[in-house]
């Protein structure tokens, strides 16, 4: 999906996450996709936005909301577990309701131009072959188009997101993983 619009700066990009929903009048959505997980009777749903994305956990037994997003931009207080305001390299988990344990994997580049165009390269031709994508037109000389893009997979035990954003009037690339492990004692009690 090719959309116009313009990215904010690199820095003004953070990671909130929320133990309930938010209402979508709080995102510009660009493209959104939702994962049925059978297996661990899980729902997995991924939005896209001009700043990066909104992904729900959504299980019987806990609800647990990812943003990516611009810090300029008002969202609810009530719910928020955790603000990160991305640097280089972040790591941490969450525990959720003793059903599972979130692991969060978060990084911050920017590059010098060659390497990031090599990256961008590499992100689009991936991002072409995933099931939810956005690429945009920016405002820089280097005639490149910004690209969003998830993958959800279902591994033993756990569910593994990633997402890949491209910020090229700042050179920059913010990817974000997050692994959520079933405890398989209390999973289906």
């Amino acid at each position: 999906m090719k959309l116009g619009c313009q990215r904010p700066n690199i820095d003004e990009v953070g990671f909130e996450l929320y133990d309930r929903a938010i209402h979508p009048e709080f995102f510009d959505i660009l493209n959104r996709r939702e994962f049925a997980v059978h297996a661990y009777q899980m729902r997995v749903i991924a939005a896209l936005t001009r700043d990066g994305h909104v992904i729900e956990y959504r299980h019987p037994k806990f609800r647990v909301v990812e943003v990516l997003g611009s810090f300029a931009d008002e969202r609810p207080v009530a719910g928020l577990n955790r603000k990160v305001k991305i640097r280089h390299h972040h790591q941490f988990d969450n525990s959720i309701a003793d059903q599972a344990l979130c692991r969060f994997g978060l990084q911050r580049e920017v590059l010098e131009l060659s390497v990031f165009e090599r990256m961008q390269e590499e992100i689009a031709a991936d991002a072409r072959k995933s099931k939810l994508k956005a690429l945009f037109p920016t405002n820089t000389p280097l005639d490149s188009t910004a690209v969003s893009y998830v993958t959800v997979n279902t591994l033993p035990g756990a569910i593994a997101v990633q997402t890949f954003h491209t910020f090229p009037e700042d050179l920059g690339i913010l990817k974000t993983q997050t692994l959520i492990e079933f405890d398989p004692s209390n999973f289906w009690t």
